[in-house]
């Protein structure tokens, strides 16, 4: 993240969000969803749902939200064994982006389902 959309998203966290830009949201949440990605893939992942939640509040307080976000929130609840939060996510994410995973990361198994016999 740049200096100075890491500036605006402290700034506008500290003010309600409300002076963030939508573009200066997207670049602070694709950090805080990296470092989420980053803290997944060590297993801490009570750390990913933080950073996903930071990403998901500045992208709410934008009025861009991102249900690739929220799906990968939803996942992080799930291995914490949270599932009605991961619910919540996953159809909020659902409404968003119907196909929020399915087109960018399609399992072999559903692609022909003669494929699973």
């Amino acid at each position: 993240m740049s200096a100075m959309a890491e500036a605006a998203a402290d700034e506008a966290l500290a003010e309600g969000l409300e002076a963030l830009s939508v573009e200066d949201a997207q670049e602070a949440a694709a950090a805080f969803k990296a470092e989420g990605n980053e803290f997944f893939k060590a297993k801490d992942y009570q750390n990913a749902v933080d950073k996903y939640g930071e990403a998901v509040k500045l992208l709410k307080a934008a009025g861009a939200p991102d249900a690739v976000i929220l799906c990968n929130r939803a996942a992080a609840y799930i291995m914490l064994e949270r599932y009605v939060p991961a619910l919540r996510d996953a159809q909020q994410a659902g409404e968003r982006d119907g196909d929020a995973h399915t087109h960018t990361h399609p399992s072999p198994n559903l692609k022909n389902p003669e494929d699973r016999k």
